[in-house]
């Protein structure tokens, strides 16, 4: 990771959830970090140890009991919500959260297409739809192309992932935060979700947060992988031989 120029800078940052007994459950313990330009990076670690919830607290789905977070360089406590929509994208481990169900899949990314777009009005042309994927991926093109007029609910699960991966892509956001991307997709899929997510990260000098415990994908992309354990970050890339059942 550089030095400068950071896409997302989290600084000693806190989470506390109530419990009814027992007192407040903290989740992070003075969490710093920072991503640069071009980087991937995997969050790794056993579940439970706040991965997620601070993925969540970088979208802005949580608010931190202290600490910071910084996005492109401003307090993302300030900034406004569909700023904080067009500089990330989305991928959550269940699909559904991600696409809208009764929606076809050229509704859906005709709608990603559009997302940065100001006043503009209808939807652009399914080829157009179709080349801007190819532009990533010509074999993410290859798939969204005869299922265009299919619902998305209609999808198999992998599909819907694989759709859900493209979908935030195709926004061109300047960070993307994935969360276990990968559990529903088959050998054919993972591939080109890898080739999507280089091409963007290359093509928008953009950056990838993973929470993921998929060693084989950190290896493929060349992932910067750090580890969590009860709430801390511990700096330093996994090693394989001890990623145990995390």
């Amino acid at each position: 990771m550089n030095d400068t120029n950071y896409l997302i800078e989290v600084r000693d940052l806190t989470m506390e959830f109530d419990q009814p007994t027992g007192g407040p459950l903290k989740v992070l313990n003075g969490v710093s970090m920072a991503i640069s330009h071009g980087d991937t990076v995997a969050l790794m670690g056993q579940n439970g140890c706040g991965k997620t919830t601070l993925l969540r607290i970088i979208a802005g789905e949580l608010a931190p009991t202290s600490g910071k977070v910084y996005l492109g360089g401003k307090d993302a406590s300030s900034m406004p919500a569909y700023k904080r929509a067009r500089f990330i994208g989305r991928v959550h481990q269940e699909s559904y959260k991600s696409l809208a169900s009764d929606l076809t899949v050229e509704e859906t990314l005709a709608l990603a297409a559009r997302r940065n777009d100001h006043l503009l009005f209808g939807f652009p042309k399914t080829q157009d739809v179709v080349e801007t994927v190819c532009r990533f991926s010509e074999r993410a093109a290859d798939f969204v192309g005869p299922r265009m007029r299919l619902v998305s609910r209609t999808l198999s699960g992998g599909q819907r992932q694989l759709l859900a991966i493209i979908t935030s892509i195709l926004g061109q956001p300047r960070v993307l935060l994935l969360d276990e991307h990968l559990a529903s997709l088959d050998s054919q899929y993972r591939n080109v979700a890898a080739e999507m997510l280089a091409s963007h990260v290359r093509q928008q000098q953009g950056a990838a947060l993973a929470v993921t415990h998929d060693l084989d994908w950190v290896a493929d992309v060349r992932a910067i992988s750090l580890r969590f354990a009860d709430g801390t970050l511990i700096a330093g890339y996994v090693d394989s031989t001890n990623e145990g059942n995390a």
